[in-house]
């Protein structure tokens, strides 16, 4: 009793240190506190897009030091980017991360404090699109609709620190609007980003309101839609805009009197494809005088993004850790074979079995079943734990894919990492300019660090596979040279090795169609024809790793697994690029470690894409337009170019310039077989509405006058029961004259 008594006693006297012990502590940090403010996306309006910008304000009262981290939270587990930053008192610092996207939140964590987290709000774009303008907004900027679509889209300012960061940073963007001067101040990188985001689909107009030469090549833009900006045409002075422009040769021209009555024929904007994007010199800027105020000029030189959506889509590689997995199928990143386990559970079958009961017999001593079933049934568990786990070191592979288009290249790298226990596995990329994506089953946390290296560090459980998919820009040349042409009888494909060692396992894809080309020397060249006279349809729910090279037992291994990367993206199948694939001898990425170590390198594919160039007779062939469905992001997509289950979906196609049809011809009406009703119609801009496509398009062709808009786009309309919407053979044709 006394004992107890002393323990209260002392326990009274406690209270008062304790209590002031507390009060002695840094009270919990707050928002306002610390002058926190953030925003997803750019302008914080957060498109879907597989990124998303978050910018990071810190403005605090009292001197800070932290570690700052953005978290999203996604199909891939919760990916962490976290930077260590020193803010002083009343100081004003900008911190930018691009993250998966997700629902994102940010944590601020100070020693001797509670974590402050906030979440973001994450404001999307209305259901329309974003239109980018690199820097400050202008004053006035137009509103902007897609009127065939009946979409709005919004202006949204993008720091050209973006750019300099990534060019997934513009993957939330429709179009980017940019000076000339503010581009000509971006540093060499920020171009390289920049070129390499527009190939990947970013739509970029340049504008350029100064009479002189315009130069995109000296910005390292490769692409040149006008020569300079000269004064308008003196006879429409009256209603000219205050400058016009010197398209070049093969560009679709938007004249001012496409914009307004009595603008004459002054070109106010011209336009050339760039890989998956476009190209447009502009010459007036937004928001300025009456021609730089209209929504119809930044609506034909902006839209919604060309790029195929993965938003859910179940065979998007850099979006499901199980489909990641399939991209490293061999050198350790797989689980043990099924023929050794089969093994292992025969043995153990035998043992505690037959084994056992001959032995027990053999000594008369058959009633100790009892304790030698359980001690055999422990030994082999622990026996196949340790064999598992304890003679097992950390591994890791990796395999690359780099790929270009008018020069302009990127690589993308999958790392695999793996360890015989539970506990964080960390993986490192050489260089500070990777854009890395954690993919990691089970909900887990992942932690991105940026310093010399990236380090992304993954809490696995024991033999789980964490996968990093990372990719940057490239300054290497491409390996291979290709020539398209697209015929009536296909598309005709040169591919020459430009590089000074063999490329094997060449192979030409070009939309739907395969043509095998097999080694190339260094210098050597072949010609394949891929295709037909008309485009081929495939399987709406065909597997992402469809037609790829394949081993003994049917797997696809790396390298030639990688090419699963740009199916969910750039090479989805769309006809407008031609592909040559190979295999490239010089190997993957090096510096690559996992926990240390170095990693097995598994290979790398080299990608190399180019536009068909037209025929001499004036013919627009199928093969050569571009199309991509734009419906809504959340939309399930079977396959890259499959839509199932919203009510319509719109088709954009865009002819390529040069030969401009008069006709155009159409194979809508193929493509696969419809679950239910489903009806086809085509824009018509001259009249501004919907009509059948039977109607529009009959079998002797239709007016490419009213059909096809002054920068080469005609759109379609599919609406019904989409049990799902193919798209691969569908497409539109044109001759350049009347028959």
């Amino acid at each position: 009793m006394r004992l107890w008594g002393a323990t209260f006693v002392c326990a009274l006297l406690l209270v008062p240190a304790v209590t002031a012990a507390a009060a002695a502590q840094d009270p919990a940090p707050t928002v306002e506190d610390l002058g926190l403010q953030v925003l997803a996306g750019h302008g914080g309006r957060d498109a879907s897009a597989p990124w998303t910008p978050v910018e990071v304000r810190l403005e605090p009262r009292r001197p800070v030091g932290a570690t700052l981290s953005v978290e999203t939270q996604g199909d891939a587990g919760v990916a962490r980017e976290s930077r260590r930053v020193e803010v002083g008192a009343g100081s004003l610092k900008i911190y930018r991360f691009l993250v998966p996207s997700g629902r994102v939140r940010v944590v601020v964590e100070e020693a001797d404090r509670e974590p402050l987290t906030v979440r973001a709000d994450q404001t999307g774009a209305d259901g329309g699109y974003l239109v980018g303008m690199l820097g400050a907004l202008p004053a006035e900027a137009p509103p902007l609709r897609i009127e065939p679509l009946g979409v709005n889209g919004t202006w949204v300012p993008v720091d050209p620190a973006w750019v300099a960061l990534s060019p997934l940073a513009l993957a939330p963007l429709g179009g980017l609007v940019a000076e000339i001067g503010t581009l000509a101040d971006l540093p060499e990188a920020a171009r390289r980003n920049l070129a390499a985001a527009v190939v990947a689909g970013t739509d970029l107009a340049v504008v350029a309101d100064t009479e002189g030469p315009v130069d995109l090549a000296g910005l390292g833009l490769p692409w040149s839609p006008a020569s300079e900006v000269v004064p308008p045409l003196p006879a429409e002075a009256a209603a000219a805009p205050p400058a016009g422009l010197t398209p070049s040769a093969g560009t679709w021209v938007l004249q001012a009197g496409a914009l307004r009555p009595g603008g004459g024929a002054t070109p106010l904007a011209a336009t050339m494809p760039a890989g998956r994007g476009r190209v447009s010199v502009v010459a007036v800027g937004p928001g300025a005088g009456e021609y730089g105020r209209s929504p119809a000029l930044w609506s034909a030189v902006t839209g919604p993004s060309g790029r195929t959506g993965t938003q859910n889509s179940e065979w998007a590689v850099q979006r499901y850790p199980h489909q990641f997995a399939r991209l490293l199928s061999e050198g350790g990143a797989s689980t043990p074979a099924l023929p050794w386990l089969a093994g292992f559970l025969v043995t153990y079958v035998l043992v505690v079995g037959p084994v056992n009961g001959m032995i027990l017999a053999r000594l008369r001593r058959r009633e100790l079943a009892w304790v030698t079933v359980p001690a055999v049934t422990a030994i082999f568990t622990a026996a196949g734990f340790l064999g598992a786990t304890g003679s097992r070191p950390p591994m890791g592979v990796a395999s690359a894919v780099a790929w270009w288009v008018d020069g302009i290249g990127t690589e993308v790298v999958a790392v695999g990492a793996r360890g015989p226990t539970a506990g964080v596995h960390e993986a490192v990329l050489p260089g500070e300019d990777w854009t890395a994506r954690p993919l990691v089953d089970g909900g887990r946390t992942s932690t991105v660090t940026r310093a010399e290296d990236v380090t992304v560090r993954m809490d696995l459980t024991a033999l789980q596979l964490g996968g990093v998919l990372a990719s940057r820009t490239t300054t290497d040349p491409a390996p291979l040279e290709v020539e398209a042409v697209a015929g009536r009888g296909g598309v005709e494909v040169t591919v020459t090795n430009v590089s000074g060692a063999a490329v094997e396992d060449v192979a030409v894809r070009a939309g739907s169609s395969s043509g095998r080309v097999g080694t190339l020397a260094a210098g050597a060249s072949d010609t394949v024809t891929v295709g037909g006279a008309r485009l081929q349809t495939r399987d709406p729910f065909r597997d992402v790793f469809d037609g790829l090279a394949a081993g003994a037992d049917g797997i696809v291994t790396p390298p030639a697994s990688m090419e699963a990367v740009l199916r969910s993206d750039v090479m989805d199948g769309n006809p407008a690029l031609v592909w040559a694939v190979g295999r490239s001898p010089d190997g993957g990425v090096g510096g690559l470690r996992t926990d240390g170590l170095p990693i097995r390198d598994l290979g790398r594919l080299v990608v190399v894409g180019a536009r068909p160039a037209l025929p001499a007779d004036g013919a627009v062939l199928a093969q050569a337009v571009e199309r991509v469905a734009l419906a809504d992001p959340q939309a399930f997509r079977p396959s890259p170019l499959a839509v199932e289950g919203p009510r319509d979906v719109h088709l954009r196609f865009r002819f390529p310039p040069g030969a401009t049809p008069a006709v155009v011809y159409s194979d809508l009406d193929r493509g696969g077989q419809f679950g239910g009703s489903v009806e086809l119609t085509v824009w018509d801009h001259a009249a501004r509405q919907w009509l059948p496509a039977g109607q529009a398009l009959p079998l002797g062709g239709g007016d490419a006058a009213t059909l096809v808009d002054p920068l080469g786009q005609l759109y379609v309309r599919a609406s019904g029961e989409l049990f799902p919407f193919e798209f691969s053979g569908r497409g539109v044709a044109g001759v350049a004259v009347h028959p």
